[in-house]
């Protein structure tokens, strides 16, 4: 199962609306006295420097719950619903973008939607998965839109810059560094809509681009990846790339750098070509949350880099990273790899 909403800043787009008329297991039977119209709110904005269509709101789905039992539903195209309800005390759930069909699912409850996971492939860079609630949202004939507040379900990764320094490297110092590829590995592929990661995944999970060498799909290419760049940066030299990711939040606390496959950390791989010799570089993110911003300052290369993107050689680069609370707060750490 798939649900998500992104933090959209109070978008008001207009839809045509579907009610969804209460099944057997819907408590009330009436067709209710109040009209709402239910939407989705965000503080959070968006990047300048982002490609994908991060506040994009192509769907939306709605389920309301009374005293944990299925009231009603509705569906559109579009960021809100109108339902007719009954004056009373409501939970609601707002699905954005969500391929699902929570609507039609008969044996939904409050318990299984929180336990449902949504997969990466839901996604795409037109249209962001994102999911909210509500609880004890009183109605009446009072009450016009209900916002709901709601996240995006994948973690943004954010790549400034790339910088060569091999002064203190006599072999190397002079010489041109070649960007063929910049990509995640480790990617996990899955986020129960309860929005809190696990800190030990499973390796029965899914997992794409497991230690860097396996293929990732396809459709999670313009995500996750960006190849053929052909880069070229001369010693002492910078490239600003402001190059963005997106991935499923990947909460492992501890890391792995076993040669067969263990859940691990996610990373972003730089492939690169150095004196002629094929190499790769990779940045080490910390344990990830939903609707979380990593920025990566600054990656600076001062020496070969590993023979396959899990190997890591000591002092080969050293790392600036930003790691953000929200999609616009940001504190930073500073940390060398």
């Amino acid at each position: 199962m798939r649900t998500i909403f992104t933090h959209v800043p109070m978008l008001m787009i207009s839809a045509f609306v579907i009610s969804c008329t209460p099944a057997e297991s819907v408590k009330k039977k009436d067709a209710g006295n109040v009209t709402i119209c239910i939407s989705a709110s965000s503080c959070n904005g968006t990047k300048a420097s982002s490609p994908a269509s991060e506040e994009a709101v192509r769907s939306i789905q709605v389920l309301l719950f009374q005293d944990g039992v299925l009231y009603g539903c509705g569906a559109a195209e579009g960021s809100d619903v109108e339902l007719m309800v009954s004056d009373g005390v409501y939970d609601i759930y707002a699905f954005v973008n969500d391929p699902y069909d929570w609507v039609s699912d008969t044996d939904v409850t409050e318990e299984k939607i929180m336990s449902s996971q949504s997969m990466l492939e839901d996604n795409s860079m037109s249209a962001l998965v994102m999911f909210g609630y509500k609880h004890g949202v009183q109605v009446d004939k009072n009450t016009g839109t209900v916002m709901v507040p709601v996240d995006r379900l994948v973690s943004k990764i954010m790549f400034k810059e790339i910088r060569t320094d091999f002064s203190e490297n006599s072999y190397f110092k002079g010489k041109s560094l070649k960007i063929n590829k910049i990509y995640l590995s480790n990617i996990l592929g899955s986020c129960t809509y309860s929005l809190q990661p696990e800190d030990s995944p499973s390796s029965d999970d899914a997992w794409f681009g497991r230690m860097g060498t396996e293929e990732i799909p396809e459709t999670l290419k313009p995500l996750t990846s960006d190849e053929g760049l052909d880069i070229m940066i001369p010693d002492q030299g910078t490239s600003r790339l402001s190059r963005v990711f997106y991935t499923y939040p990947n909460g492992c606390i501890s890391d792995s750098s076993s040669d067969s496959w263990q859940p691990r950390r996610t990373r972003l791989v730089i492939e690169a070509v150095l004196d002629g010799r094929k190499c790769w570089y990779h940045i080490t993110l910390p344990p990830m949350m939903p609707n979380v911003t990593y920025l990566i300052n600054s990656c600076t290369i001062k020496n070969m880099g590993g023979s396959s993107p899990e190997e890591h050689l000591g002092p080969a680069c050293e790392v600036s990273l930003t790691s953000s609370l929200s999609w616009e707060e940001i504190y930073s750490v500073e940390e060398e790899s």
